[in-house]
């Protein structure tokens, strides 16, 4: 029940998630899949929810900062929702906060700077994950898969793609080695699953 108080609820301690960092078409819904196939929670995004997914006019003239903002409020509610009293299991996340904030960068102007307050208070409420499994891949194979599967409003994402990927990069470099998993075609679940193990295990020794 959602009360209109002033007063602060207390808080919850959140569990263990990892978060798949990834551009569009990278695969990332399909290794979540797999990794709540052996026991994770899946915290799925889902995009179709935010009603200016698709609404280009709407976005022309209100700027994206709404249409940003809901993915990353969406994202903090999921993972908010992962309560480490409910259950011990690790939870992946079919999207990152650090990809929302690339994405947030290249769209927003003006507005980034109010996005940027937000992004930090929603993730120092929900903390950062354990890890991060990265999905590279070529911006050429990328654009193929996305191509591929014609989902709806992805079409206007084309032409930033190789600068996506070129952020990302950047952006996984700048975290510490430890915390990153670099997943290629050729690596098995198990093996994910082994590295999950890990962290899992240092953040229980560090606590």
């Amino acid at each position: 029940m959602v009360q209109l108080s002033p007063h602060r609820l207390p808080r919850r301690r959140l569990g263990a998630r990892i978060e798949i960092l990834g551009v569009f078409g990278s695969g990332k819904t399909t290794l979540a899949a797999a990794l709540a196939e052996r026991g994770y929670t899946m915290l799925p995004e889902k995009h179709e929810l935010n009603t200016l997914w698709t609404d280009s006019a709407t976005n022309q003239v209100i700027g994206y900062l709404a249409y940003d903002l809901w993915f990353l409020l969406h994202h903090a509610q999921l993972a908010a929702s992962h309560s480490a009293s409910i259950s011990n299991e690790v939870a992946v996340c079919d999207w990152s906060f650090l990809s929302d904030r690339i994405w947030a960068q290249m769209r927003l102007k003006d507005d980034l700077s109010l996005y940027e307050d937000v992004h930090r208070t929603l993730l120092q409420r929900v903390g950062s994950p354990i890890g991060y499994l990265y999905l590279r891949q070529r911006p050429a194979a990328v654009l193929d898969r996305v191509k591929r599967r014609g989902r709806q409003g992805e079409s206007g994402f084309f032409s930033q793609m190789r600068k996506a990927v070129r952020l990302l990069d950047e952006v996984v470099e700048s975290l510490p080695p430890q915390m990153v998993m670099t997943v290629l075609d050729k690596t098995s679940v198990p093996q994910v699953d082994e590295q999950v193990a890990h962290w899992l295990k240092e953040r229980v020794d560090v606590s």
